[in-house]
Order: structure tokens, then sequence, then C-alpha cells
């Protein structure tokens, strides 16, 4: 068939018009000889290849015939999808010339028989293909192939533009979204910069069809109802460490928090949940904690923080440790001068902190214990008034 396309191309740009139009000016002959989805793009490429304007009209008048003798036999949208043979193409159709084809075809309908678009055709192209590929899930999962392939990934991007408005524009569901792009149950798939950016961005699209505040969707919801708080939690603390996913990230981190703070969880709960201390990056444990703030804030808690902590990770030590290893030497962060200021209470000096802490000597204390007890020090002599506060950060 390929060859036979060839063979018409050739044959359509190298005749003279005048002998061209007389040869082929039955449209039947040539479908009976090349079959419509060949004929069809070797039409399109003839016109787009045409010398002259003559030749070029010629050839847009044998388009109108195809298309008139499918419009004559009453073809729907969905019929000539099959006469193209565009489901053959797989992820390659984002590029074929079939698409014009089709899309001249649905266009050709509109204008020609009016009273007969509403029978013959769908909403659009995109509506046709959908229907063409087995459904919106298949319709996406091919994109995404087409967007792993060099040659067809921006037309990729387009269409999946495309798919994404008309899906917000039918005013479908964000879960039926979340289902179409294969999310569920892959939660790597899920945080994938190209998905959680889209999906949010749908999200955000439908909300803002004048929606009812009941009726609004969240993005946080619908990731944990199928990760679960905790692999949300996790997967969004690393999601900040992406330029791509980093703003999404941090706007979903805080609907979360503020999700949190709302139910019935406790601060304790939420330590579990972003299973702090861990032996991750500094950076992540910085917004673990961060998000830990957040929530005591939000749910009055403040006050409480450290004592919860100090109850959770199971010891003074621990949570001194934990939040040395969430900074850098040279700064004493919030939460650990609220943890001093707590150990002062209890009448802790820099003569027992070693040991109230640690249950330790200075001799035999590490080098981050040291380090915590010389900020401890620090923090000690300012609160006494011995020093006035100035190397220490806010």
């Amino acid at each position: 068939m390929l060859e036979s396309g060839k063979k018409l191309a050739t044959e359509v740009k190298k005749t003279n018009s005048k002998n061209f139009i007389t040869k082929i000016s039955v449209i039947g002959t040539l479908t009976t000889h090349y079959g419509d989805d060949v004929l069809a793009k070797a039409l399109v490429t003839a016109e787009n290849n045409a010398d002259t304007r003559a030749v070029q009209d010629q050839i847009k008048k044998l388009r109108e015939d195809q298309m008139m003798g499918w419009l004559n036999a009453r073809n729907t949208a969905d019929d000539v999808f099959k006469l193209l043979k565009i489901h053959d193409d797989g992820f390659s159709m984002v590029i074929s010339r079939k698409l014009q084809v089709l899309e001249d075809y649905i266009n050709f309908v509109k204008t020609k028989e009016p009273r007969l678009a509403a029978s013959l055709l769908t909403t659009s192209l995109l509506t046709t293909l959908t229907k063409g590929f087995g459904g919106e899930e298949k319709m996406w999962a091919l994109l995404q192939t087409a967007r792993l392939n060099g040659p067809t990934k921006h037309q990729a991007d387009v269409m999946e533009t495309s798919l994404l408005k008309k899906w917000a524009d039918e005013g479908q569901l964000p879960e039926n979204v979340f289902q179409w792009l294969r999310l569920p149950n892959k939660v790597d798939d899920a945080f994938k910069s190209n998905n959680l950016n889209k999906f949010a961005t749908y999200v955000d699209d439908f909300n803002s069809l004048d929606k009812e505040p009941n009726s609004k969707k969240s993005v946080i919801e619908i990731y944990t109802n199928s990760f679960g708080d905790a692999r949300v939690a996790g997967r969004l603390m690393s999601a900040m460490d992406s330029e791509r996913t980093r703003k999404v990230a941090k706007k979903l981190q805080a609907e979360q928090v503020e999700h949190w703070a709302k139910s019935t969880k406790s601060a304790e709960d939420v330590v579990k949940i972003l299973k702090i201390p861990s032996d991750e990056a500094a950076a992540i444990t910085r917004r673990k904690l961060a998000a830990l703030q957040e929530f005591s804030k939000l749910k009055g808690e403040e006050q409480n923080l450290i004592k919860i902590l100090t109850e959770s990770l199971g010891s003074k030590g621990t949570l001194a440790m934990t939040l040395e290893s969430a900074t850098v030497p040279s700064h004493t962060t919030t939460l650990q001068k609220k943890q001093f200021a707590s150990l002062i209470e209890d009448s802790v000096t820099p003569a027992t902190f070693m040991s109230s802490v640690f249950n330790t000597g200075v001799e035999s204390a590490t080098v981050v214990q040291k380090r915590i007890a010389d900020k401890f020090t620090s923090f000690f002599k300012i609160q006494e008034g011995v020093i006035k506060p100035g190397g220490l950060s806010p």
C-alpha cells in the first residue's frame, strides 16, 4: 500500500493538469484501485506539493469529490476514521496526514450539509479519535507513547493539552480524569512532573468553572485517597527538589497540612505520617519539620510542639540530633531555640547539658553533640543576659 501511495503521489505531481483531470475525474475509480486511506494521503501530499496554484486547485477539487462521496454515502466521522485506517497507525497518527483529511471532512460536512452534521459528526476531531482508539484512557495512553518518540513528541503534547481542555469543557470530574490518566495505584507515575502538573492544572480549571464551594475538587484529596497520607507527604517533599514540580508541590503540601488541621489528626499523628526522624537529606527533614510547625500553628498546638516531638521521638537527645540534622552548623533554627528554652525551664545548664540531653560526658560526646551543646550555651548566655544576641540567626 505504501508503494501504491508513492506511485499515486508521483503520478499526480508529474501529470499535466488537464490530462490528469481527464484521466482520474472519477474518484470512485481511484478509491477502488488505491483505497480510501492511500488515496486521501496521496491527495493531501500532492496538494501540499503542487507546483502551481492551478494544479493545487484541481487536486483540492479531487479531495472535495472524495469527501462528497463519503457524505453522499452518509458516512459518519467515525466511519471515515475506519476508512482511513487511522487506528492502524497507532501513536504515529498524531503526525499523520490522515488527521488533516478527517478534520477536513468534519468541516466539509458542517459547511455542505449542516443539517446532517448532528447525526454524522461527533463534536470534534479529538472526540472522534478518542472514540476510535477505544476511549479516554486508551487515547491518553497512546499520547504518552507518542511523547516518548522524538518525531511525535511535540504534536502529542499539543493533543494532550487539547484533550485536557476538552475534558474540562465537558465538565469531566477530576476523579474520572485521574483514572483516564492511569494514575491510581501508580505512585511513581502520579508524581512525574508531566502528570502532576497537568492534573493539578486540570483540577484548577475544573474548579474555576463557577463551581459551588462544596463541589470544588481537591488534588490532595484525590491523591491521598489513592496513595495515603504518608506516601503523598513523602513524595511532595521530594518533588520540591525538582524545579519542574517545586511550585505545585509546595502548593499541594500547604493544602495537605491545612486538610490535616481540619481533621481529627493530632501532632503525634503528623509526626508518624511524616516519618520524623528519618535518615533523609537535610532539605527533606527541614521541610517535614516546617510542615509540622505549620500544622501545629493551624491546630493551636505550637506551645506543646517540643513536648510532643520529645515524646514522639523518645528522648531529648533524639530530638536534638534530628533538629541539628535539618540545619547547618552555623545556624540555630527556631525549633532548636524552642527546645533550648524548654531545657532551660527544666533547669538544664551548659554544665549539665551533655548528661541531661545525651546521657554522656563531654569527653565521650560526638562532634555533632558538642556542636549542639555549643549552640545551647550561646542561647543560654543570651537568655541569662550574659551576652547580647548577635551571631545567632533569628
